[in-house]
């Protein structure tokens, strides 16, 4: 996860060193793509898929799907293009774009994101597969989409009756978006915030939780912090050792130990985009503009479950895909 966060930022300063070239392109657009799309009106629609890896893959497979349901013979392009292939070639992508009267254009990861919000003033652009705690200004008029990890509120929420605890930690780099995503928390649910700027921070962050008797922990999406096994290992042996539940990203931090994990379904993700695009075809942006994902995998780790003493509400355990 660190490497992917190195590239994600390389992908976006090489990004933002191209925005100048392309102005002129920005302000291109099919003329009257920001009014509806007729009903009778075939559909053009771009993907950009930011790498070539199962999970983008599996979003794009059911973005397909849920946009030939949607619009049925309407849907007359769907042209996959692999980012990193257009890399040196982005103003030929961009007019590629523009030229064949895109209606729309899906974004699935951070750097095509960038790329298209960038690039295209007058295109709609739905993008997936971005962490909410990475969009720390505004997005444009013409931009939604639906963000790859849970809410907060849920994952709240799903800890509250795993534990049946209410106070619960986490550590986190300090900016506006993560104090905005705490304020809409229950308020009948305290969370214990640590501010750190990096992972050596960690450790200490994590004894002054032990030590204000949280009911559980619950990792951030942030690579800085928990993009590492070491990273991930400390905080897991450290829930441990102490008794205190830890609720991962995905089922691969609960094969290593976490209590839990709630995750999407990439491919449901990825019809919930296409629903997205194919109101944003019909009409304005509507007043919320992005969206968490609906369809979610809880996973357990049934071996800590015992090693910590907890009762899980049995229809949660029906519910969860069992880890030993």
């Amino acid at each position: 996860m660190a490497a992917d966060g190195k590239r994600k930022g390389a992908a976006a300063r090489f990004t933002a060193g191209l925005l100048g070239l392309f102005l002129l392109l920005a302000n291109l657009g099919p003329s009257g793509v920001e009014a509806q799309v007729g009903s009778g009106r075939p559909v053009h629609v771009a993907v950009l898929l930011s790498r070539s890896i199962a999970p983008y893959e599996e979003g794009e497979r059911g973005l397909e799907v849920q946009l030939h349901r949607a619009l049925g013979p309407r849907l007359q392009t769907f042209q996959v293009m692999q980012l990193y292939r257009w890399k040196g070639r982005e103003e030929e992508l961009a007019r590629w774009v523009v030229t064949r009267h895109m209606d729309i254009i899906f974004c699935l990861g951070r750097p095509a994101l960038e790329l298209a919000r960038g690039l295209f003033k007058k295109i709609p652009v739905v993008f997936g597969f971005v962490l909410d705690s990475d969009l720390e200004t505004p997005l444009p008029p013409n931009v939604a989409g639906v963000f790859l990890n849970p809410s907060l509120e849920r994952r709240v929420r799903l800890l509250a009756r795993i534990t049946g605890g209410r106070r619960f930690g986490l550590v986190a780099r300090r900016n506006p978006r993560w104090e905005g995503l705490m304020a809409a928390v229950d308020p009948s649910i305290t969370l214990l915030p640590r501010w750190i700027r990096g992972p050596g921070e960690l450790p200490a962050a994590l004894d002054s939780l032990a030590a204000a008797s949280i009911d559980g922990f619950l990792m951030v999406p942030d690579s800085r912090i928990f993009g590492s096994i070491p990273s991930i290992d400390f905080t897991i042996l450290w829930g441990l050792r102490h008794r205190i539940p830890v609720m991962g990203l995905s089922k691969g931090y609960v094969k290593r130990g976490a209590l839990c994990a709630l995750e999407p379904d990439y491919y449901q993700m990825g019809r919930q985009l296409a629903l997205m695009g194919a109101r944003l075809l019909q009409g304005p942006r509507p007043r919320r503009a992005t969206a968490y994902p609906q369809e979610l995998r809880l996973s357990i780790n049934l071996t800590t479950l015992r090693r910590l003493g907890l009762q899980v509400p049995h229809e949660l355990l029906q519910e969860a895909e069992a880890v030993e």
